[in-house]
């Protein structure tokens, strides 16, 4: 199922402002931070978005302050697959 993503993202350059296709499996990365800040990314194998702790540093496009623009940005390019 990566590769499929990762071909995808090669293949189609389908975004929405800054969030891509490839960024549907970028996970939340906590970073060298010690923040516990709740955030939502989109979860390709649920195939919704999911509440996760951001530590407040290196953020990727694959995290949103609520669950409506989890759905509303990643939900419209990631749900198809």
């Amino acid at each position: 199922m990566k590769l499929i993503f990762a071909l995808l993202s090669l293949i189609i350059p389908l975004t929405i402002g800054e969030f891509a296709l490839k960024d549907c499996i970028a996970p939340v990365d906590k970073g060298g931070c010690k923040a516990s800040i709740p955030v939502w990314k989109y979860d390709v194998f649920t195939r919704t978005c999911v509440e996760v702790y951001y530590g407040g540093c290196n953020a990727t496009n694959n995290n949103f302050r609520s669950f409506e623009k989890c759905i509303s940005v990643a939900g419209r390019i990631c749900r198809p697959f």
